[in-house]
């Protein structure tokens, strides 16, 4: 564990590490410059101010700026490293019991009475650990599906959300349909589909209550013929989607 975060920190360290460099270098060519520049040009008032505050201390004034600038530079890198995880999910994640943990469907079963399909959210950690900012990020075979931003999830609870179609008419605009329709007959035409379905994977972000943040994925798959079929029957109970939820 220990070894692991050395290295992530040695990692972060290298990818931001010129800049600062660049810094403790200009602040300590400045120090420098002053010295120089004092002692050459200087008043003797001011020659004197500077030497109070520099030779006549109990160690050696470089020795202190060198010392400050090192204990700056750890606490900025040290800061920067634990924002940038609170910003950048992890891929891997080991997941707790007291983990939030958010799952999504499709609620095919909707299609014939609402004539789109909405996708209910489910918190379903085994403690008393709501899910905060939940976001689904841009779905790459649908760009212009959007999903609503959800501010909490309670253990246990769930909440129906209703994509929106951001290309299409307001009577349309939330039915996803539409645009995996489009997007499968695209994929045809390029002759990328391994199947007579369209894979798509939802990629969703959100953190708990101590700020940390996790990722859920969810495997879709779009049936065009099922669709069809649920139109021509009312009493078909096929779904247009399947869907395999991933932590």
């Amino acid at each position: 564990m220990a070894m692991g975060c050395l290295k992530a920190r040695w990692l972060h360290i290298k990818s931001i590490g010129k800049p600062w460099w660049l810094l403790v270098g200009g602040v300590w060519g400045a120090f420098w410059a002053a010295d120089a520049m004092i002692a050459k040009y200087g008043s003797h008032n001011v020659k004197n101010v500077w030497d109070k505050y520099t030779l006549h201390m109990f160690f050696d004034w470089r020795t202190g700026v060198i010392g400050l600038l090192a204990i700056t530079l750890l606490l900025v890198i040290e800061g920067s490293f634990r924002y940038v995880s609170r910003l950048i999910p992890p891929d891997h994640l080991v997941m707790a019991e007291e983990d939030p943990k958010i799952y999504m469907e499709a609620m095919n079963n909707d299609f014939i009475k609402l004539g789109y399909v909405p996708f209910k959210f489910s918190n379903k950690g085994q403690r008393v650990n709501p899910a905060q900012g939940i976001t689904v990020q841009p779905i790459k075979e649908l760009p212009f599906i959007v999903f609503d931003y959800i501010d909490c999830l309670d253990p246990a609870a769930e909440k129906v959300v209703i994509p929106k179609a951001k290309n299409q008419e307001l009577t349309s605009a939330h039915n996803i349909l539409i645009d995996l329709q489009t997007a499968w007959q695209e994929a045809e035409q390029a002759g990328t589909l391994e199947n007579a379905d369209l894979p798509f994977k939802v990629t969703i972000f959100y953190r708990d209550a101590k700020q940390r943040k996790f990722k859920s994925e969810v495997s879709f798959k779009y049936f065009p013929l099922e669709e069809d079929h649920a139109r021509e029957s009312c009493l078909s109970s096929q779904p247009s989607l399947d869907y395999s939820p991933s932590l």
